[in-house]
């Protein structure tokens, strides 16, 4: 057994039965490892896509996600993805091909110094240069990956001639190592203290938090706190439309505790708050307890280096959720036909439905307007365009589940290929396409900051993307009128096909929440 299979038996042992990956001179060993591991490879068009498919599949089946992707322009590739993930604390293990340990320094293909650059903006990368270094590599990964002291993606490079090396290492499955110190006790019974002495207490959470991981957190952690808890993954921060409340919680609030919630750009860098307001941030990693201290500036502040799920661990309280539903949450001054009628297909089958809003002004009418427990958002990177990449991760989580994605016009242009892989691969990813002819997010701001008679090159045609689809091999349709959408709303779920139901609509700004 060489190197390559080692790897691959070792993932299947985490119980992890699929990885997403882009094929590449390097990692062709791995291929042959996964053969003989019965792990099965969803072969996308795009490395982005890899990493966009490993973050839905983590979210959603709260354990690692794996992707694997070859070396040079394949590893660069991926790294906006990888972005998003980290913003997200999304546990995903990116694995890329890399040139051989014994040329280097020599100017082999595609050589380059991929651990430098990852390491420069995420927080763990491995660069074995040995079988014992690349054991201990997979061994450390894991640990930190399913352990409180992870801070989002994973990176492990692969040198073409260490993946050749016999290796008889033994193999194992990593537990994870989740425990609650006395000191999370502590801070969670002076938390408890201070939210009773507070007129207007608020909790905040960040991405790892979100409903997708941790369905019903927020309901169980408020009725036993007796404040609002709210949690905050929009990149447009305060005006997060699936929280029309959180602008002013945040304006009112005399004491604001933070479990893992950056005080950045999404909470105005603090000053969403009164000058006297009382913070509490808690965290493990240093860079956010600095951040705050520097954004926060004057106001009362008292920080934690200490993981927050420990913390919330430390509550008697276990949410837990057994269907996801699709809900109509609140009525929106546009689109409401639209999201009417999705949400009345989906609730027609008794199965469970993961909801994916990807985009910029159609997405956020989405969230204002439609909820489910299973939930995953384009998220605080700002990072759009892996939306169907999401769902099939998410749909490799939960096979039996509706997987519903919202996107726009713009959005669905980045991974359209990605179609062919999902009717490959038989992931019946329902897509729906708000398509206004713009990138309307970037459409509004000239219209606001430039005038009418200055919007330039943010127009997109009035293309058929559910015929492209069907030329993919998925069931499309192309709607100019509403009335056609839930006859193909019902013919795609039937079909249990990926489809792509592409509605014309109007490009209305979105116009809620945030002050």
């Amino acid at each position: 057994m060489n190197c390559a299979h080692w790897l691959s038996r070792f993932i299947k042992a985490q119980g992890i039965d699929s990885i997403y990956s882009d094929s590449g001179n390097q990692i062709m060993p791995v291929y042959d490892g996964c053969l003989d591991a019965e792990l099965r490879i969803i072969h996308a068009r795009h490395e982005a896509a890899c990493v966009f498919m490993a973050d839905g599949y983590s979210q959603i089946a709260n354990r690692p996600g794996v992707a694997l992707v070859t070396a040079g322009s394949g590893f660069m590739n991926a790294l906006g993805a990888v972005f998003s993930a980290k913003h997200a604390r999304s546990r995903v293990l990116l694995l890329s091909g890399d040139s051989p340990v014994a040329m280097d320094g020599k100017g082999a293909f595609q050589e380059m110094q991929q651990s430098r650059v990852f390491d420069a903006e995420f927080s763990f990368t491995r660069r074995p240069r040995s079988v014992a270094e690349l054991v201990a590599a997979f061994e450390s990964a894991y640990q930190y990956l399913t352990s409180d002291d992870c801070l989002g993606p994973a990176h492990i490079a692969l040198p073409a001639d260490l993946l050749l090396t016999p290796c008889t290492a033994p193999i194992g499955s990593i537990d994870p190592e989740l425990s609650t110190p006395s000191s999370a006790l502590k801070i969670a019974r002076a938390i408890e203290a201070s939210i009773q002495q507070a007129a207007n207490p608020l909790v905040v959470l960040g991405p790892e938090f979100n409903r997708s991981r941790h369905p019903e957190l927020t309901t169980a952690l408020s009725a036993h706190l007796g404040c609002p808890v709210l949690c905050m993954e929009s990149p447009r921060g305060i005006a997060d439309p699936s929280e029309p409340k959180l602008a002013d919680y945040l304006q009112q609030a005399d004491r604001v505790i933070s479990f893992a919630k950056p005080v950045d750009f999404t909470l105005k860098f603090g000053a969403v708050t009164s000058e006297h307001c009382h913070w509490t941030v808690i965290d493990h990693d240093p860079h956010v307890l600095s951040q705050a201290e520097l954004n926060l500036g004057d106001r009362p502040l008292q920080t934690h280096l200490i993981a927050a799920a420990a913390v919330i661990r430390a509550y008697p309280i276990r949410p837990s959720s057994e269907n996801s539903r699709l809900e109509y949450r609140a009525e929106v001054p546009a689109h409401s036909e639209l999201f009417h009628a999705i949400t009345e297909a989906c609730q027609r089958s008794d199965r469970d439905v993961i909801l994916i809003s990807d985009g910029g002004e159609f997405g956020q009418w989405a969230q204002a307007a439609l909820s489910a427990d299973l939930r995953i958002i384009n998220g605080v990177a700002g990072t759009i365009g892996g939306g169907l990449a999401y769902g099939m991760g998410a749909q490799i989580a939960r096979p039996d589940a509706i997987v519903v994605c919202l996107m726009g016009d713009g959005t669905i242009g980045f991974h359209l290929a990605e179609y062919e892989t999902a009717a490959r691969e038989n992931l019946p990813v329902l897509t729906v396409i708000g398509n206004d002819k713009r990138w309307n997010a970037e459409y509004q701001i000239q219209l606001r900051d430039y005038g009418e008679d200055r919007t330039y090159a943010c127009e997109l045609s009035h293309a058929e993307y559910g015929r492209a689809v069907e030329a993919l091999g998925c069931f499309g349709a192309d709607i100019d009128h509403l009335s056609a959408l839930p006859e193909s709303l019902n013919q795609a779920l039937v079909k249990r096909l990926p489809a792509c139901i592409n509605v014309t609509i109007d490009p209305i700004a979105y116009a809620g929440g945030g002050k």
